[in-house]
């Protein structure tokens, strides 16, 4: 009996000593953020990014800023801590230093904002200033009634497959300029229009040919792999 409270009483110390990470899809990240009553929701994208919309109640605090290990210092570290980006990368790199920082309840938003507004879960302007991008009506510009096929990468700057990408595809471009036409388009700067094609995460490729998606791809895709479906 002894023993057992012995054992009660360390496995308690030990478990107030250790964080609990957990990763949310959108909906069940929604429904944790209603249930916490004290938080903080912490939104680590960059300000221009904040700027285009955010979950309610967060704050900013910049991953890839100098000052970002400072901000977060300043928090309450038993206090649930909510992370997110606009695809995942970034808020899973914070939940990992935050774990190292102390934090006690660490929560992150599984595929970020694109996620989140694919959900149609609710995001507040902070700029009504700031354009919302292409529209569809726009953006079917690019391949309908092209008698080439046409190569679409959403990406970011931020992402590094994206930019991993971005020489082969202007050599694409270039190289295969007679029967293939390469658009690539901000996914920070058109956040509606990624919500309606339902873009999840980054990079996000699709071949049109006849109007009519041919292939799509989310994540990575190498030169050799592109260059062989576009020459189908």
């Amino acid at each position: 009996m002894y023993k057992a409270v012995i054992f009660s009483i360390c496995l308690l110390v030990f478990s107030s000593c250790t964080s609990q990470e957990v990763l949310f899809k959108p909906t069940e990240f929604s429904e944790q953020l209603k249930s916490e009553l004290n938080k903080n929701v912490i939104d680590v994208r960059t300000q221009d990014e904040f700027a285009e919309g955010i979950i309610e109640g967060a704050k900013n605090i910049d991953w890839n800023s100098s000052s970002f290990e400072v901000a977060m210092e300043k928090l309450d570290k038993t206090t649930p801590l909510f992370l997110y980006c606009l695809s995942g990368g970034r808020s899973s790199n914070a939940m990992k230093k935050a774990k190292e920082m102390g934090f006690k309840k660490i929560y992150g938003l599984e595929g970020g904002l694109m996620a989140w507004r694919a959900e149609n879960l609710s995001l507040l302007s902070t700029s009504s200033m700031k354009k919302s991008g292409l529209t569809l009506s726009e953006y079917e510009v690019f391949f309908k009634g092209k008698s080439k096929k046409v190569l679409i990468d959403f990406y970011a700057e931020w992402c590094m497959p994206c930019q991993k990408m971005k020489p082969f595809l202007k050599k694409i471009e270039k190289t295969m300029s007679d029967d293939v036409e390469v658009v690539r388009i901000n996914a920070d700067e058109n956040p509606e229009l990624c919500k309606t094609l339902g873009v999840k995460g980054l990079p996000y490729l699709l071949i049109y040919v006849n109007d009519q998606i041919e292939w799509s791809r989310l994540g990575y895709a190498s030169e050799e792999e592109l260059v062989k479906l576009l020459k189908k």
